[in-house]
């Protein structure tokens, strides 16, 4: 019973510890894999409505987001906001980030409006992952807090 005694919080810590650990390391999957499906799709819808390789006179093809929404700025990053809301473990988007840049790395503009066919579109995201327990958030979080601190960054070529 000594022993038991002795060795079970140690024991207990780990292996909390680990549960932690994992669904520290899940958020982050889940917030990688949210950020890169989002700027694909922002990248594929782009604003169909100002492209100017159609020219004059002809209309650009009717472009939606996998919602089903039409491809404007405002319905693109409420779609992208709906699925970063989705990520599981309990945390919170405290940034988001867009950028769009042209083929030598210039900024133009922080929506999709300006984003045009080879140009790049880049969403950054920081996410904020509550830690649960009092013991492992010293060791797991930032600065010895409750939280830590998740980030993701993606890149893709607009197409339209």
């Amino acid at each position: 019973m000594v022993e038991f005694a002795l060795l079970a919080p140690i024991f207990l810590l780990l292996l909390f510890g680990i549960i932690v650990g994992g669904v520290v390391i899940n958020a982050q999957v889940q917030l990688s894999n949210t950020v890169r499906d989002s700027v694909r799709a922002a990248a594929v819808c782009g604003d169909s409505a100002t492209n100017l390789a159609y020219g004059s006179g002809a209309t650009a093809p009717s472009m939606t987001l996998p919602s089903g929404s039409d491809c404007k700025d405002a319905t693109v990053k409420a779609y992208i906001t709906g699925l970063l809301g989705k990520i599981p473990g309990g945390g919170k988007v405290t940034s988001t980030a867009y950028s769009v840049y042209d083929s030598s790395n210039t900024l133009l503009g922080s929506t999709m409006d300006v984003c045009q066919k080879g140009d790049k579109i880049e969403l950054s995201v920081t996410y904020s992952q509550p830690l649960f327990l009092p013991l492992i958030d010293r060791a797991l979080g930032d600065s010895g807090g409750t939280n830590r601190t998740l980030k993701a960054d993606a890149q893709a070529t607009c197409e339209n």
